[in-house]
C-alpha cells in the first residue's frame, strides 16, 4: 500500500508542476508577436535576451525596465490591454504575459528559463537585436569603451562575432566577484562611430536616452577632433612662415 500511495503522489506532483497552457492568470494575449520577424520583434527579442525572463512553472514571459514609458511600447506591441506592475523594493516596472505559442518560440531561439549563465542564442544575430541587446544591458560613456555585461560567455562570444564582421574590434574580459564570474565585452573606443552607425542608421525604435549619450560623447570626440585638426593647420601654416622668413634672412 504504501508502494502505491507513493507513486499517486508522484504522479500528483508532476501533474500540478506541469506549466499552465492557458499562459497564466493573465491570458491576455492571443497570437505571438514576434510571428512577424521584423525590426521592432527583433529589437524586443533582443532586449528580451537582456533584460527579460522566462517562468519555468507556467508559459509567462516578463520584462522590467526602469524606463517606464520605453516599457509600455512594449506592452502595447504585445498587447495594448497589459498592464505595468511595480516591482517592489526598485524603480523598476514589469509586464507579465502568458502565451504557449511566444514562450515556445522564445525558447527553439535561445531564450530559456535562468538563462543568465548559460545563454546561447539559436538565430543569426542581426543589427535590431544587438541594439536591443544594447539597450537592456549596455552602457556607454564618454569616458570608457561602449560596452555590455553577461553571465554568459558563449552569448558574448556570439555578439563578438557579429560585430568583428562589421568591421568593429571588440575584446571580452573576465570579472570575477566572489564566487560569481560575469564576462564584459568592450568596444573599442575607435569603432564609436561604426557602432553607432550600426545601430542606430535608419532605426526607428531604440531607448532614447542611451543612444543621446552616445551620440553625445561622438559629438565631444568630434568637436576635439576638430579643434585638433585646426590647431594642426595653424601649426603648419606658423612653420611654413618661419622657413619663409629663414630663407629670406639667409639670402
Amino acid at each position: 500500500m504504501r508502494k502505491r500511495y507513493s507513486s499517486c503522489v508522484l504522479v500528483y506532483m508532476h501533474t500540478i508542476q506541469e506549466k499552465d497552457k492557458r499562459g497564466g492568470k493573465n491570458a491576455k494575449v492571443k497570437k505571438n508577436p514576434f510571428l512577424n520577424w521584423d525590426e521592432t520583434a527583433q529589437y524586443w527579442f533582443g532586449y528580451l535576451a537582456a533584460d527579460g525572463n522566462l517562468s519555468k512553472t507556467k508559459y509567462s514571459i516578463n520584462l522590467l525596465s526602469i524606463d517606464h514609458s520605453h516599457l509600455s511600447k512594449f506592452k502595447d506591441w504585445v498587447e495594448p490591454s497589459l498592464t505595468l506592475y511595480n516591482k517592489k523594493g526598485s524603480n523598476c516596472k514589469v509586464v507579465t504575459f502568458g502565451h504557449f505559442d511566444t514562450y515556445q518560440f522564445l525558447i527553439t531561439k535561445g531564450i530559456t528559463p535562468k538563462k543568465s549563465l548559460t545563454l546561447n542564442l539559436n538565430t543569426p544575430i542581426t543589427r535590431h537585436i544587438l541594439r536591443g541587446v544594447f539597450d537592456g544591458d549596455g552602457c556607454y560613456s564618454s569616458r570608457c569603451s561602449p560596452k555590455i555585461t553577461s553571465g554568459s560567455l558563449m552569448f558574448l562570444r556570439q555578439l563578438s562575432e557579429f560585430l568583428t564582421q562589421n568591421g568593429i574590434d571588440v575584446t571580452i574580459k573576465i570579472q570575477c566577484i566572489g564566487i560569481n564570474t560575469t564576462y564584459t565585452l568592450y568596444v573599442k573606443m575607435k569603432h564609436r562611430f561604426e557602432l553607432y552607425k550600426l545601430l542606430y542608421d535608419n532605426s526607428t525604435i531604440f531607448l532614447e536616452r542611451k543612444e543621446l549619450k552616445l551620440r553625445s560623447s561622438l559629438a565631444k570626440v568630434k568637436d576635439k577632433s576638430d579643434e585638433l585638426q585646426e590647431r594642426l593647420k595653424l601649426q603648419t601654416c606658423s612653420q611654413a612662415t618661419d622657413t619663409s622668413v629663414e630663407g629670406s634672412t639667409t639670402t
